[in-house]
């Protein structure tokens, strides 16, 4: 019985990460399309296995093999030291969005639902364009 009930909610948890991941590989994927219109493919880093699994559900994104060689870093709480300072960083924490300039966007969780957000001046600073798809997520301050 017990092992049963394991196995149901092993699964059930398993479906809703895939899910989970599967929604923000979209999203992101959309992002990417809208702030990069030229480029058909963009190398990527993920800070975690959560962000490149995000990658690898992409269509627009690829994997780089080090971070030095990507374009587009998806990053979690921090950013890690070794980017620099012109790369083009997105995240999956509001909190790091917030506290870090080097930060264009953040694609995050809120009640159960996907969130996104822009800041028009951060955009405007690494010449990424404001593409209609993604007005409505842009601010103009923090």
């Amino acid at each position: 019985m017990f092992f049963k009930l394991f196995l149901a909610l092993t699964l059930i948890s398993s479906m809703l990460y895939s899910s989970e991941t599967l929604i923000a590989a979209k999203i992101v994927n959309k992002t990417v399309s809208a702030l990069f219109p030229g480029k058909k493919r963009l190398k990527a880093w993920g800070s975690t296995a959560y962000h490149r699994d995000i990658i690898s559900k992409t269509t627009r994104l690829i994997e780089s093999k080090t971070a030095s060689e990507a374009e587009f870093y998806l990053v979690g709480k921090t950013v890690p030291m070794h980017i620099d300072e012109e790369r083009v960083i997105f995240t999956t924490d509001i909190d790091l969005f917030y506290e870090d300039e080097r930060v264009i966007g953040a694609f995050y969780w809120q009640k159960g639902r996907p969130n996104l957000i822009f800041l028009r001046k951060r955009l405007e600073a690494y010449k990424l364009p404001v593409s209609s798809e993604l007005r409505d997520y842009i601010e103009d301050e923090l």
